[in-house]
């Protein structure tokens, strides 16, 4: 298994006709360039849960994450790295064919364990697993240690050269780690990619314990629901 690189983040700036008459300049902090499965901030989410689980001498990870979850994929091939066993309790019914995400998550070793969507919603853990001494991550690496390791990813960018920082948004646990190294000038940028999520303020809120300052939430670009795309794109 390839080895994780930080190293490899490149700051790539983007040109566009609409930008340069904007006199707006934009760049991109390539994340995704650390390795090829353990795709953009999930690393940096999941950094000080897998240091926590070795601290507290846990075996086994356990997550929860859909059919295409980049989270679930994330997972198993850090634990994968970091020599532990993994757990992904999937949204829904099993399919008489894996998607690609999970079946390259049960070749890296993940246990797959599907419940229905009621079930996943209360996030209940199958009963076969009850006594397993398992350490639990939240769906998308929600929680305070995603957060403090989402802080991180501005270590490998000059953040005093930015006036806003933007960034995708699930559970908004990245937006909730940018939000603690910005300045008291400086303003992140969210952009829900939930349908009628209207709630993540609250959440953001709550990872960070304090007032939410300094942030914008958009609604506008989910395109109808996770991953999808207008005609134009």
């Amino acid at each position: 298994m390839q080895a994780i690189n930080t190293e490899n983040i490149t700051i790539d700036k983007v040109s566009m006709p609409l930008l340069t008459e904007k006199k707006v300049s934009v760049d991109v902090l390539r994340l995704d360039k650390i390795h090829p499965l353990i795709s953009g901030n999930k690393w940096f989410k999941l950094r000080y849960y897998i240091e926590e689980a070795k601290q507290e001498n846990k075996k086994t990870i356990l997550t929860f994450g859909g059919a295409w979850s980049n989270h679930i994929l994330a997972t198993a091939a850090v634990c994968k790295i970091n020599q532990l066993n993994s757990i992904g309790i999937i949204r829904g019914e099993e399919a008489e064919n894996l998607s690609t995400t999970l079946s390259q998550a049960k070749e890296l070793g993940m246990q797959l364990f599907f419940i229905s969507r009621k079930d996943y919603q209360q996030k209940k853990i199958p009963s076969e697993l009850n006594d397993t001494n398992y350490y639990q991550i939240a769906e998308g690496g929600f929680g305070k240690q995603g957060a403090a390791g989402a802080t991180t990813i501005l270590d490998h960018c000059r953040i005093e050269d930015y006036t806003h920082i933007c960034c995708a948004a699930g559970t908004g646990t990245m937006a909730a780690g940018l939000l603690r190294k910005i300045s008291e000038t400086q303003k992140v940028i969210a952009i829900s990619v939930l349908k009628n999520y209207l709630e993540m303020e609250d959440s953001i809120k709550n990872i960070i314990d304090e007032p939410v300052k300094n942030l914008i939430v958009n609604h506008d670009y989910h395109f109808g629901g996770y991953a999808k795309t207008n005609r134009r794109y």
